[in-house]
Parts: structure tokens; C-alpha cells; sequence
């Protein structure tokens, strides 16, 4: 099925204690800096003090998107952190996604660490991978109910309307999933500022989703010889994900294409892709700028959050 695209898109995106946001003409598809907004909260001075405290959080967002001059007749696209809405592979038998999706609240606290009740959820079905042919699963992501209805009545109360919430980790996945896959098992690995997201793909479903708590922050780039080491550290740790996620899923010797968010410098993208291709001792494995992917442009400094902001975009 397909949509008409919307002629103006707005999307945000919240991580740890940070917020960014940008508004685009998608038919221009140049992302101005201009039109980019954002801020920290931990910084001294912040207007934050209660960084917990979810109404005076979202309201600090609101109230200085508002500040800055967001326009407030675009609809917004959200995307969770990884923190704040997590994702399940479950196996749901001979029912529908109406039913799957009554059924599951039963077993809701057997996936995720609060009840159904302070839960919002939704689910989706899935194909996945087996030995034998294919099963029917659902994908269930969920966030608790306060973090959604402060983020809809901080927007409301400063004059912005949501037009979705979605986990970041699916924004990645539409932002750097190929146009032209080559394989069925799809491997793509997004290194964000301070976390590192791994997704492994079946069919273009989603099936296996891991944060890696390693991300470009923790890299030294000052210093070759450092810098190699994290990088190094970091492909280790997509190999012991990718390992656990072939034994749970029965892929066995299943090979990959992988993909790979590029860093700022071209010797240590390629060296990072060298680590990758000998850990997983996949062939084929490449770095892609998602937002060149999709036919859009940026010309301002690295920003690996837009990534996340893309994949809004392109809903």
C-alpha cells in the first residue's frame, strides 16, 4: 500500500538527556541547519532541574522548541530513545494481530519490566526466520503510559500536535534498510553519539534488535592507535550479539550483507568496516550515509541523530 508523501514533515527525537528536532519541505529534501533545533539538558545553566521528572522534561522541550520558533502547523513525528521504549520478538500462535494483540496483555509482565496497565503498546506481524520455512511472529513494542501522555500534553499545552511515537530503533531500521537488498538477512549496525544500535533483518522485518553501549563518544580520534582500539572493541561486541542472535534464531551458517553508518573520517570508516567484514567474516559489508541513502542533503557538521530524524521522515 502506498501513501502520498506529506509536503512538510516534523520530527524529534529524545536520547538520555538531549532533544532534536528538525522541520523539512520532503519535497526539496534539503535539511537545512537553519531549521535544526535542540538542547542539552544536563548542561549547566539548563532550565532543567528535575531531569526525572517527566511533565517538567517534556514541557522544557516544548517550551523551547516554542522559543526557537518551531512551527507549530506541522504535525510531529517522535521517535523514543532506546531507554524509554523497548522491543520483543514473541510467538503468538494461529491468531490474528486484533487477537494477538487482546492475547498478549496476559502475558504482557513475561516480556517487559511494568505491567499492561502503566503500559501503552502496539504489535505487528512479522516474518521469521527458521530451519524449516518461515514462521508468523509479532514484533510488540511498548512504553510506559506517563512518558507517552506527558510528551502529548506538553505538545498540546505549547500549541504542537503528535502525529506518532515510535521507538528509535525502528527509525533507524526505515532510515538505513537498502533500497535493493541482495540477501534476505539484512545486518545493520547504526553507531550513534553515546550508543551503538544493532539490527539484524529477515525479508525486510526487523527480528533481532541489541543496544551496544559503545558509541562515538567513546572513541578517542586524537590518537590513531586508540581510536582503532575502541573500533576494534565495538566490532567484538557486534560479533558476540550476532553469534547470540544466529543460536536463538536457528539461522546456523545464515550469511549477512551488512551495512554500517559511516564516521566523519574516511580511514576510520574503512578500517571499521575491515574490523566487521574479519569478525563476522562476512564479505560483503559496507558503510552508507542513510541520509544520501534516501535522497535527501545536509551540508552542515557530522550529526548522527539525524539518522533517527530521517527514518521519521520517511514514514
Amino acid at each position: 500500500m502506498k501513501f502520498l508523501m506529506k509536503t512538510k514533515s516534523a520530527v524529534l527525537y529524545f536520547e538520555d538527556n538531549k532533544y532534536q528536532y528538525f522541520y523539512l519541505d520532503n519535497y526539496d529534501k534539503n535539511i537545512s541547519k537553519q531549521n535544526i533545533m535542540g538542547s542539552d539538558f544536563s548542561q549547566s545553566g539548563s532550565k532543567l532541574n528535575f531531569y526525572d521528572h517527566l511533565t517538567e522534561k517534556y514541557n522544557y522541550v516544548f517550551d523551547d522548541l516554542n522559543e526557537k520558533g518551531a512551527p507549530k502547523n506541522i504535525p510531529i513525528n517522535v521517535a523514543l530513545s532506546i531507554n524509554d521504549s523497548l522491543l520483543r520478538i514473541v510467538d503468538i500462535p494461529n491468531m490474528t494481530k486484533e487477537e494477538a494483540k487482546l492475547s498478549f496483555r496476559f502475558e504482557f509482565e513475561d516480556y517487559f519490566p511494568f505491567s499492561a496497565e502503566d503500559a501503552i503498546f502496539d504489535l505487528d506481524e512479522i516474518t521469521f526466520p527458521s530451519q524449516q520455512s518461515d514462521e508468523k511472529r509479532f514484533i510488540v513494542s511498548a512504553s510506559r503510559k506517563s512518558i507517552i501522555t506527558n510528551i502529548i500534553e506538553s505538545a498540546s499545552n505549547n500549541g504542537y500536535t503528535i502525529s506518532c511515537i515510535e521507538p528509535a530503533q525502528i527509525s533507524i531500521e526505515r532510515a538505513m534498510y537498502p533500497k535493493d537488498p541482495k540477501s534476505d538477512s539484512v545486518l545493520l549496525l547504526f553507531v550513534g553519539t553515546y550508543k551503538s544500535t544493532l539490527i539484524l533483518s529477515w525479508k525486510g522485518n526487523g527480528v533481532f534488535y541489541r543496544t551496544i553501549s559503545i558509541g562515538k563518544e567513546n572513541f578517542d580520534f586524537t590518537t590513531g592507535a586508540d581510536a582503532q582500539e575502541q573500533i576494534r572493541s565495538l566490532a567484538k561486541e557486534v560479533r558476540s550479539s550476532v553469534l547470540f542472535a544466529k543460536s536463538q534464531m536457528r539461522w546456523g551458517s545464515a550469511s549477512f550483507i551488512g551495512y554500517v553508518t559511516q564516521f566523519k573520517n574516511t580511514d576510520y570508516t574503512e578500517y571499521f568496516v575491515k574490523m566487521l567484514n574479519e569478525q563476522l567474516g562476512v564479505s560483503e559489508f559496507y558503510a552508507i550515509d542513510p541520509i544520501k541513502l534516501n535522497g535527501y542533503k545536509f551540508s552542515g557538521e557530522d550529526n548522527v541523530e539525524l539518522n533517527v530524524l530521517l527514518g521519521l521522515t520517511l514514514r
